[in-house]
C-alpha cells in the first residue's frame, strides 16, 4: 500500500512540475512575440502565397522558396513552404460557427508552436489576435521567421516608395484632383 502511495505522490509531483515547465515557456514565447510574429505573418502573407509565389512573385521573400496550398476540408486551411530549406507547414482550424480557432506550426514534421486565436470582423478586413499559446518548442525557426518578418517589411517599403514615386499615377492624381 505505501508503494502505491509512493507512486501517486511521485506522479502527482511531475505532473506539477510539467504544468509549471509548460507555464514558463508559454509565457516565455508570449514574452518574445511568437504568437503575435507567427499569427501576423500567416494570416497576412503566408496563406496566400501559395497563389502570390505563382502570380506575383515580387510579394514573397526569396528565402519563401515553394508554397502549397492544400486542401482539408471545410473550415480547415493547410499552408505548406519551404523557408531556409526547412519545410514549414500551418494548420488553421477553425470550428464552425465559432469566432476562435487554432493556428499550428510544424517544422520539418514536427510540431513547434501552436496558438488559439480569436477571430474578429470589421467592415474591410477579417482580424486575428491570439488568446493562449498551446504549444511552443523553442528553436532556429524562430530566427527564420523573424528574418521572413523583416524580409516582408522590405519589399513592402519598397513597394510603397514605388507606388509614391510613380510618375504615372502623380499625373492621374493631379489631373483627377487638379493639382499643379
Amino acid at each position: 500500500m505505501n508503494n502505491k502511495n509512493d507512486k501517486s505522490k511521485t506522479l502527482n509531483q511531475e505532473a506539477k512540475k510539467d504544468r509549471k515547465e509548460a507555464e514558463k515557456r508559454r509565457k516565455k514565447a508570449k514574452m518574445m512575440g511568437i504568437p503575435e510574429l507567427i499569427s501576423g505573418l500567416y494570416h497576412d502573407n503566408i496563406k496566400y502565397y501559395p497563389s502570390w509565389i505563382n502570380h506575383s512573385r515580387e510579394y514573397v521573400p526569396t528565402i519563401v522558396e515553394r508554397a502549397h496550398k492544400q486542401e482539408d476540408g471545410y473550415n480547415k486551411e493547410k499552408v505548406e513552404i519551404v523557408l531556409n530549406n526547412k519545410i514549414c507547414l500551418f494548420k488553421y482550424q477553425k470550428p464552425l460557427i465559432t469566432d476562435y480557432g487554432q493556428l499550428k506550426l510544424y517544422i520539418d514534421g514536427k510540431k513547434v508552436f501552436a496558438v488559439s486565436e480569436e477571430e474578429y470582423h470589421d467592415e474591410y478586413y477579417d482580424n486575428y489576435h491570439p488568446i493562449l499559446v498551446d504549444a511552443f518548442v523553442e528553436g532556429e525557426w524562430i530566427n527564420d521567421f523573424q528574418q521572413l518578418d523583416k524580409q516582408i517589411k522590405i519589399l513592402e517599403e519598397k513597394r510603397a516608395k514605388e507606388g509614391f514615386e510613380n510618375s504615372a499615377e502623380i499625373s492621374k492624381l493631379k489631373k483627377d484632383f487638379g493639382l499643379k
